[in-house]
């Protein structure tokens, strides 16, 4: 599969190191080339990284359709109990469907070992970025925001017993059109994993 070298400045294929075949610099945290396709979807570029995964813009090929497509990094990757957390994450997600919480569509492992979780794209940014850029919200789009995410998690609940774990801006995605939808499930937990 091809990276982008940031020190070769280009896509170059990886070797079984990490490393760039041509400059030897770590491709550990480089992005993944556009035109890749992992499962069912062709990478068109990197839209946002995290501290869980890389984000990309892809196009799911077999539905002609735009998606978020996150990856799990390789150290995640490599963590049995972290990786069990991202796929509990998409199969608590993938049982909700309401107007305020993103949409899983897929997730899994691909034969070369890429975990990725497929999700609904939002034309929008997060409220945290909002918040950086242009300061506190009127108070009024603040309840609103906040009405409406309440909305998501009292859903979640009685579909799934199911608690967010992590509310926070930057968690709350704002569409164009101003509407929330609440992302990142990952610390999701439900009122049977407390009890054991």
């Amino acid at each position: 599969m091809k990276y982008f070298c940031k020190k070769c400045q280009s896509y170059i294929e990886r070797d079984k190191e990490k490393c760039c075949v041509e400059c030897k610099a770590n491709l550990k945290d480089a992005s993944i080339a556009p035109d890749t396709v992992i499962a069912g979807f062709k990478i068109v570029k990197e839209i946002g990284r995290g501290s869980n995964g890389v984000v990309y813009l892809a196009e799911q090929t077999s539905l002609d359709r735009q998606v978020a497509l996150k990856i799990l990094p390789d150290a995640k990757a490599e963590d049995p109990k972290f990786v069990k957390d991202f796929l509990k994450e998409a199969r608590a997600v993938a049982r909700l469907n309401h107007q305020n919480i993103i949409q899983v569509y897929d997730a899994g492992i691909t034969a070369n070992g890429i975990y990725f979780l497929a999700m609904e794209l939002i034309d929008g940014k997060s409220l945290e970025n909002i918040l950086q850029s242009k300061g506190a919200l009127k108070p009024k789009n603040a309840v609103k925001i906040m009405l409406e995410i309440a909305k998501a998690l009292k859903y979640s609940w009685n579909k799934e017993n199911l608690f967010h774990g992590d509310v926070k801006p930057d968690n709350i995605m704002i569409r164009k059109d101003g509407q929330p939808k609440l992302a990142d499930f990952g610390l999701a937990k439900t009122i049977f994993d407390e009890k054991s």
